[in-house]
């Protein structure tokens, strides 16, 4: 994986490599499946789980294709960095025509656009390489991501919002003999509901307590998930949706010590849009002063969840009810997380 025990991504393997060089992660699992290919292939299809974590795309931006990729505008053909252009962009402190130009936004899409084409033939060399190991016809395979990105739309620029630009992504199954290929579901689907149906694919027992569902579960198809949630305390975000209806919550936390949740007790700052995706899935236009009996149920719903999963609770006042816990770090590894975009 890319990112490693500072993520807490390396839980729970038995083996983990980390580097942040992407492509040596990639080179990794290549190489790992050419030594084994042959144990492998002695578990017939079980026994054995891989997690590959790509960090492409993702900003900093880098242009894999730097002799067709080129910019006009003031910046010039340079590596995007979150710190130099995207903040200020998030931030909205540049100024169009002054600090940058439309020729420069054209750029950073275009160099976003590679970073997606880079990463698809990463993957597909694995797909073929299993594939050539005589692999592929057993594995069950998912495709995910954590997060989508904005580029200007609804005045975001990168991640950690709750846009649909954001909270978007895609969930790609393959299952052979259990899910018939080329079927394209558009209902209401989570990252949460992976676990519990890989735990059913493989024969696992369900623990109590999981917030997702079993997707391959026979008495779940066609049924509709209550809701979808996403969460992001360090920049105040909360989002539930429906099949239709999608509340988004903004300013949803306080810095005290680090951040922390902020809803419902008096210092809280949380601002409530209620957006129609049906009719608006672009998210302009906020009904939440048009359609108050929809937007108390999603509160109500949301702060249900919330409770449950200790984000506000009785006699907290909003706050967490997780405890704290101060990591001490390096000055290296600082300056890598604040290349990254996680230290304002």
């Amino acid at each position: 994986g890319y990112l490693g025990s500072l993520m807490d991504y390396g839980q729970g393997f038995d083996v983990y490599f980390q580097s942040q060089n992407e492509e040596r992660v990639w080179q990794a699992l290549l190489d790992f499946l050419d030594v084994n290919a042959d144990a492998i292939k002695g578990m017939n299809g079980g026994g054995l789980f891989l997690f590959i974590h790509l960090f492409d795309p993702h900003s900093p931006y880098v242009n894999h294709a730097p002799r067709l990729v080129r910019n006009k505008g003031l910046w010039g053909t340079v590596d995007i960095t979150s710190a130099e252009h995207l903040r200020p962009l998030k931030e909205h402190t540049f100024q169009l025509g002054k600090d940058y130009q439309a020729d420069d936004l054209d750029y950073i899409r275009a160099v976003y656009d590679w970073e997606v084409i880079h990463t698809d033939v990463l993957v597909g060399k694995i797909m073929a390489r299993l594939r050539w190991l005589g692999l592929y016809d057993t594995c069950n395979i998912v495709f995910t991501a954590d997060h989508g990105e904005a580029f200007g739309e609804n005045g975001q620029w990168a991640h950690s919002h709750g846009f649909e630009t954001c909270t978007g992504i895609p969930l790609v199954l393959r299952f052979p003999g259990v899910v018939s290929p080329g079927v394209d579901r558009t209902s209401l689907a989570s990252n949460l509901d992976i676990m519990p149906t890989l735990l059913s694919l493989a024969g696992g027992a369900m623990p109590e307590g999981l917030e997702g569902r079993n997707l391959l579960d026979p008495t779940a198809q066609g049924v509709t998930a209550q809701y979808g949630i996403s969460e992001d305390r360090r920049h105040g975000w909360l989002t539930m949706r429906d099949e239709r209806y999608k509340l988004i919550v903004s300013g949803a936390n306080a810095w005290t010590d680090g951040p922390q949740w902020a809803l419902g007790g008096p210092e809280s700052e949380a601002v409530y849009r209620l957006f129609d995706l049906e009719t608006d899935p672009g998210e302009e236009r906020d009904l939440s002063g048009q359609k108050p009996e929809v937007l108390g149920a999603m509160k109500a719903r949301l702060m249900e969840h919330c409770e449950r999963v200790g984000i506000v609770g009785s006699g907290v006042q909003g706050r967490s009810k997780h405890e704290q816990t101060v990591v001490e770090i390096s000055a290296d590894t600082r300056r890598k997380l604040e290349a990254l975009g996680y230290f304002d």
